[in-house]
């Protein structure tokens, strides 16, 4: 993923693939049978991710046209995490799943619709993602599913990686 990023974009016209693989690796995590088709226009980059455990679509933007505005520099435009399923691995967060999310995108907007862990649905998970400085920042993090409300953040150095999460539960289970 991050070498289809640098790829020049002045010297390419538009770029689709698609790949079917029996294992993705994304850190210590497996996914089994994914599909992924990708696309990089003029626009942008989009991957569209699908399998039993994970399916959706990660967008993000052309670094000379997000950094561009009407003779003025803005702020980068962030990129999209939009799932419509997504499965929690077991155990703690890999170090090299928060070095990935930094080096891929530096400010992420993050929405799940189905969030599972071990066989449960969580609900409904929508969050943005800043990394600056080796910290991994998940800001205004919300949860909701029929009988609970969380809302918190979640702050990871990548150097050790070390994770300070906060949050609050509402709930009327």
């Amino acid at each position: 993923a991050m070498a289809w990023q640098r790829l020049r974009q002045d010297s390419l016209p538009t770029i689709r693939a698609q790949v079917v693989a029996n294992q993705m690796l994304v850190g210590d995590r497996r996914y089994d049978e994914v599909s992924l088709q990708a696309e990089r226009t003029s626009a942008g980059t989009n991957l569209l991710l699908d399998s039993a455990a994970v399916a959706g679509i990660v967008r993000w933007p052309t670094p000379d046209k997000a950094a561009r505005t009407r003779a003025a520099v803005a702020e980068p435009q962030s990129a999209e995490l939009h799932f419509t399923r997504l499965d929690l691995p077991d155990g703690s967060i890999p170090a090299d799943g928060v070095g990935l999310v930094a080096a891929l995108a530096p400010s992420a907007v993050l929405a799940v619709d189905e969030l599972n862990w071990r066989g449960r649905s969580l609900g409904r998970l929508t969050a943005t993602l800043n990394s600056r400085d080796k910290v991994v920042s998940v800001d205004d993090a919300r949860l909701v599913n029929g009988t609970q409300a969380a809302r918190g953040t979640l702050h990871c150095q990548t150097a050790m990686p070390t994770c300070r999460l906060t949050f609050t539960v509402d709930s009327t289970d």
